[in-house]
């Protein structure tokens, strides 16, 4: 049946926070007989069964058979549901544009039973009447591969948690381990272990502060003609460079070049996270729910994605607003297709309507972290077809008895992009940006040496931010999972780190735990694994890999880890002779998980031994 001939017609989409708006313009289309509903998300799981391989409700000797069940909670509304699809001619199904929308929706058809002459799915990728009006009239059936690959990963999941779980938590008690959550727990405990085992060194620099016209300078020691210098290693060294400058300080070299900084593509959701995480000191979770808000509202396309490509019909639209608003015509082009690994195809994340300015968005709002991010989104946009930032930068050489300082300034020429986005991070070597300008020969005025005593820097732990940037490097998770990700790894009731100052902190027990997945099942938890599982992931939603192949591999893989383990420990378990008192030295658990051998004489005895 096509839509146009349906006479009572059911659409159903994930959120509640959808229903309303887009009634409105299902109305505004002429479409009065569509019902909006909302399945308030998944509507059913994987059902844990006894039968099963640990309980998990999963049969790998059966092909990996799964059981699903209606979530508890969503019993009453899945009824609600089943009774309007009964009395619609046609079931819209319209979840989120993206491979566990594609699942989602799928469960719903398993549900009400849709045969495929009852139902299409729909997909648009922001909530405007342009796109709704787009997708209503190409609609579409379900994507078996994108089905595939979420529920490979709903299996996946499964069976790393229900075996790896209980290995850790006789071990360790410790609450979960789990596919994406260990891995990115790994990436900050080996940030840990460096910054544990740094030696910091000391160095020394010298400086040369200095005036004109009032205005302060300083340049950095750089050694001699026949030596060039980073640091010196001692303090006499600095000692020897103040003593040896005994004439003046002289403009021997002056050095110019142009510099051009290219504006980057719109946002990905990777990149949006980085971004307001750093600039707009905002939690990750935080920024995906205001995105969320954003989306259900119509403001933005679908925050979701790998993408950072525009669609031709808006780039158009986005050319022409720079044409009239600042009289420029943008000639540099993004790349305007989709990445190779990108999921789904899906576009950049962008306002939906380039005309909307933060402006008038912030009148329409009274929520300060909503209009501060849709400007980030907006500026991004319309920054990256504007032309590139032009500056000059000179370098000037200073000379003392052929001890040689520099110091740099630089010179807007051309603001280009940053006109719109202008985000730095000021850095301690950042030129000075300056009118003042040296000629060579110049003498130098009112100058003062200053020797600086230093010590190396261990690495810095993660921030949100950054770690969000080393799993997209390490191709952990996907645009959907990277939050709860790191929501997981914070989690207080697991304990496994902490977030003090920014700074994403590993506990003695998340190390504990990291430390033993590392020894007893590197072959399952590891970066490269991960990174792997992800790839096969998109190759099953291209239908490029049998997900039963896939599945197959992987399980064997992980019994063979499971059988190789000998790392099981019984807790008060006789080990050997305590070497103070000569009772028993037994395996316990101290208060936050960790093992240690303690004397079973205790508190007579207070003897113990760290286990590594």
């Amino acid at each position: 049946m096509l839509i146009s001939e349906a006479k009572h017609i059911l659409m159903l989409v994930e959120s509640p926070n959808k229903v309303k708006k887009i009634t409105e313009i299902l109305k505004q289309l002429g479409y009065n007989n569509i019902l909006v509903m909302a399945t308030m998300g998944h509507t059913t799981n994987i059902k844990d069964n006894r039968k099963s391989y640990k309980n998990s409700g999963i049969w790998p000797d059966q092909e990996f058979k799964t059981e699903y069940a209606i979530i508890p909670d969503k019993e009453k509304l899945v009824a609600s549901i089943r009774a309007q699809a009964k009395q619609a001619d046609l079931v819209l199904i319209s979840s989120d544009p993206d491979r566990e929308g594609e699942n989602l929706g799928n469960q719903i058809k398993q549900l009400l039973k849709l045969s495929d002459d009852k139902y299409y799915r729909i997909k648009y990728q922001s909530i405007t009447p342009t796109a709704i009006k787009y997708a209503l009239e190409h609609p579409e059936k379900m994507d078996t591969n994108l089905i595939q690959a979420a529920e490979t990963r709903q299996i996946l999941d499964k069976l790393v948690g229900y075996t790896l779980s209980p290995q850790a938590k006789a071990y360790l008690g410790t609450k979960s381990v789990g596919r994406c959550q260990s891995a990115a727990l790994k990436i900050a405990v080996d940030r840990e272990k460096e910054i544990r085992d740094f030696i910091p060194e000391q160095y020394y620099d010298v400086y040369l502060h200095f005036e004109k016209n009032n205005a302060p300078f300083t340049a950095k020691y750089i050694g001699t003609d026949d030596q060039k210098i980073i640091h010196l290693k001692s303090e006499a060294e600095a000692k020897t460079v103040k003593y040896n400058c005994n004439s003046d300080f002289i403009i021997t070299e002056i050095k110019q070049n142009k510099k051009t900084e290219s504006a980057k593509p719109p946002f990905n959701t990777l990149a949006l996270q980085q971004e307001a995480s750093r600039y707009l000191n905002l939690k990750v979770k935080d920024i995906m729910s205001l995105a969320i808000k954003l989306f259900e509202n119509g403001d933005i396309t679908y925050m979701r994605t790998d993408a950072q490509f525009l669609a031709d019909d808006f780039l158009n639209e986005l050319l022409q607003y720079i044409q009239t608003q600042f009289n420029i015509t943008a000639t540099k082009k993004i790349n305007n297709k989709a990445s190779t690994n990108a999921q789904e195809g899906h576009e950049a994340i962008r306002p939906t309507n380039i005309n909307y300015t933060p402006e008038q968005f912030k009148e329409q709002t009274n929520n300060q972290l909503l209009y501060k991010l849709y400007k980030l989104i907006w500026q991004r946009t319309v920054a990256s077809v504007l032309p590139d930032a032009v500056y000059s930068e000179t370098q000037y050489i200073i000379t003392n008895n052929n001890q040689k300082f520099s110091f740099n300034t630089s010179e807007v020429l051309k603001l280009g992009f940053k006109q719109i986005y202008n985000i730095e991070v000021i850095e301690e070597d950042t030129p000075a940006k300056t009118l003042i300008t040296f000629n060579k020969d110049e003498k130098l005025l009112k100058c003062e040496l200053e020797a600086v005593a230093k010590q190396t820097q261990p690495p810095s732990r993660y921030s949100e931010a950054s770690l969000v940037k080393a799993l997209e490097k390490y191709e952990i998770g996907r645009p959907s999972t990277t939050a709860s990700i790191i929501e997981t790894v914070l989690d207080p009731t697991r304990g496994y780190a902490t977030l003090v100052n920014k700074q994403i902190i590993p506990t003695e027990r998340g190390i504990q735990l990291s430390n033993f997945l590392d020894r007893a099942f590197n072959t399952v938890i590891n970066l490269n694994m991960t990174k792997e599982m992800e790839k096969n992931l998109d190759q099953i939603a291209q239908g490029k890999l049998s997900k039963l192949d896939f599945l197959n591999s992987f399980f064997n893989i992980l019994k063979t880890a499971v059988a190789q383990n000998k790392e099981v420990v019984q807790l008060d378990k006789t080990i050997k002779t305590c070497p103070e008192c000569g009772a028993a030295l037994t395996v316990k658990r101290n208060r936050f998980g960790t093992l240690f051998y303690g004397c079973s004489n205790y508190p007579q005895c207070h003897y113990t031994e760290t286990m590594q």
